[in-house]
């Protein structure tokens, strides 16, 4: 059943509850869950159910305002709540208009963040670790994306996307079966950076328009 409400997903765990006080008092840049990546198994008050995570980068509600920065969180763990038949689904932000940024910095993320066919400002992934790779294609990217310094296991797929700004994968380190960087037609207003990244697997950019370097 869809939530609509703050309610909905009570009880909260602390690290959720934690995220609501930072947005409802108003505060500025990112919620510190932790300092650095959160070990797999995580600490129980590290976790943010991907669920949560959704419903508030998507506006949450009158009791839980989003603010024009949108979502911004350091240090949590991203777990995927959502079970469709014997599947448990990751971060799905799939077709979806967000507000405002979405900021997952030196976070774990075990399960597939889908951002397929969304409208976003700009998304920041740096320093994560994600365990089910990225699906972004046909992305709408108002500003840039930033994978610097994050390690993906799995495909970051960026076919069709529309980035505004820059495409940022330095340091980055990147490995899966096949394709680990898939950006066929993709369209990039700034620069396209893959400085001191690692890539273990293919990388295509076919058809892809870059605006900068």
């Amino acid at each position: 059943m869809a939530q609509d409400k703050l309610a909905d997903f009570e009880p909260l765990n602390p690290a959720e509850a934690k995220l609501v006080d930072w947005l409802q008092d108003g505060q500025r840049g990112a919620c510190i869950i932790s300092g650095s990546v959160p070990p797999d198994p995580p600490p129980p008050d590290h976790i943010l159910r991907a669920s949560v995570v959704r419903y508030l980068a998507l506006g949450g509600c009158d009791g839980c305002r989003l603010p024009s920065t949108g979502v911004q969180v350091q240090g949590a763990y991203i777990l995927g709540d959502d079970t469709r038949g014997e599947e448990t689904q990751g971060l799905d932000l799939e077709g979806a208009t967000l507000p405002g940024d979405l900021a997952l910095v030196a976070c774990r993320v075990p399960d597939l963040i889908l951002l397929r066919s969304a409208r976003i400002k700009s998304l920041f992934l740096d320093g994560s670790v994600l365990g089910n790779g990225l699906n972004a294609d046909r992305l709408q990217a108002d500003g840039s994306v930033f994978l610097r310094g994050a390690t993906i296991k799995g495909a970051v797929r960026l076919l069709g996307a529309r980035i505004g700004g820059n495409l940022s994968c330095t340091n980055a380190s990147l490995e899966a079966e096949g394709y680990a960087l898939s950006c066929d037609g993709l369209q990039a207003d700034g620069d396209v950076s893959l400085r001191g990244a690692t890539i273990k697997g293919e990388m295509r950019l076919l058809g892809a328009r870059i605006g900068g370097n």
